[in-house]
């Protein structure tokens, strides 16, 4: 059951995403995750008073801002902290993964958690923000690398071959003009001699 009893809210238009939503009698704590994650529900998933949770975690002194999209974080820290991305959990159906916490709860998409830069969680909020989503993104990433890695390395073999039958085509070239050159010296030769060999007798003995 969600800390926010639906009763005893109302049901207002969000300024910031558009949707109507139960608004509660004042705003959970930004550490009450269950809390957030009943409004969650209630409104778009980029609604930023929710991913900022109410404005509070931006505003607590002591914790920086950080713009949307600019991450520090990267998916071997995460799952080196005991992050995981797995279909093993009781929140996951339809077998789809849901990024798990070191501490086993689910983190959804639209919740924001605070990170240790090691990857760990921090219930003070010392460490820096990220939504789920974010570091979701970061840990999938982490798991797509060996595969971009190896695409990436097929492509530079490939590269690398047309570069080799670029430059022994090259050479080939190089060779034929050489011969082509020596040809044409040779054919100009002959038609000396030819020129010559067609002169009055008395001319080719006597100049």
């Amino acid at each position: 059951m969600p800390a926010i009893d639906p009763d005893l809210c109302t049901v207002i238009l969000c300024a910031y995403c558009g949707r109507f939503a139960l608004y509660p009698p004042e705003a959970p704590p930004a550490t009450d995750r269950e809390g957030w994650a009943f409004l969650a529900d209630q409104h778009w998933p980029e609604c930023p008073w929710v991913r900022t949770r109410a404005w509070s975690l931006s505003l607590r002194p002591g914790v920086p801002r950080y713009p949307r999209g600019v991450l520090n974080m990267d998916g071997p820290t995460l799952r080196a902290a005991g992050w995981q991305l797995t279909t093993e959990h009781s929140a996951s159906s339809y077998g789809l993964a849901v990024l798990v916490a070191p501490d086993g709860e689910a983190v959804g998409d639209g919740e924001m958690v605070s990170v240790q830069q090691d990857g760990t969680l921090s219930q003070d909020l010392s460490g820096r923000l990220y939504t789920g989503a974010q570091l979701r993104e970061l840990f999938e990433e982490a798991l797509a690398y060996p595969a971009k890695r190896a695409r990436i390395g097929e492509a530079l073999a490939t590269v690398n071959t047309f570069a080799d039958r670029l430059a022994t085509a090259e050479h080939h070239r190089g060779a034929a003009e050489a011969r082509v050159e020596a040809l044409e010296s040779r054919v100009e030769a002959l038609e000396r001699e030819l020129e010559h060999a067609k002169r009055p007798l008395w001319k080719r003995l006597f100049g």
